[in-house]
């Protein structure tokens, strides 16, 4: 089976997760690029996508400030947006980090070549509408996926959208060291002991 970047978005966002209900949603954008990253890092194998050989990455991550960061997915959550597949709606049961606003204006700035940085920044919650869940019941991959990879899939959203931001971020730091050559606040996130 081959999944694009799109259907791995969609996939993320359909699966059951801690709550063990499909559609569980998603907080802030920085917490599902770091949730995409190790998705292709650790699980995209489990799942034998064609398009990962070797180094290649579906999202393209670089090393940036706040370690691994895709614009890729930034413009696939706004295409899924647009097609009325996800929606976002502004989280309230969290605050808002320094990472998810840094990485929007990033975003903003290499999407539309703006350097007014945003001031004020709420952050999204993302899941699927209905629109996307009958897309996903009806024509996605999800029903395409083994038994295992939908429990590989759910284990992994369980585990992730059930932690706190911080402690991703400091197992992405720890893990992949390579992707935070250019972070800014990497002493804060892995502690002055660990750099």
């Amino acid at each position: 089976m081959k999944l694009n970047s799109v259907d791995i978005i969609l996939l993320l966002l359909y699966s059951p997760g801690y709550t063990d209900m499909i559609n569980e949603p998603i907080d802030g954008r920085t917490k599902i690029t770091k949730m995409l990253f190790l998705f292709e890092k650790e699980l995209a194998k489990k799942f034998k996508l064609d398009k990962l050989t070797g180094n290649e990455d579906i999202f393209r991550f670089t090393a940036w400030n706040f370690g691994p960061m895709s614009t890729t997915i930034f413009k696939n959550l706004d295409f899924l947006k647009n097609i009325g597949f996800v929606e976002s709606t502004y989280a309230t049961s969290y605050s808002v980090t320094a990472e998810e606003v840094s990485e929007y204006n990033h975003y903003c700035n290499e999407l539309i070549e703006n350097e007014n940085n945003i001031t004020e920044y709420k952050s999204e919650k993302f899941c699927l509408t209905a629109k996307g869940i009958k897309f996903i019941d009806d024509k996605g991959k999800y029903r395409l996926l083994s038994d295992n990879q939908k429990k590989y899939l759910r284990e992994f959203k369980s585990k992730l959208n059930g932690a706190n931001l911080r402690d991703i971020l400091r197992y992405v730091y720890m893990t992949y060291p390579n992707y935070t050559e250019k972070s800014i606040i990497k002493n804060e996130v892995l502690g002055d002991n660990d750099v």
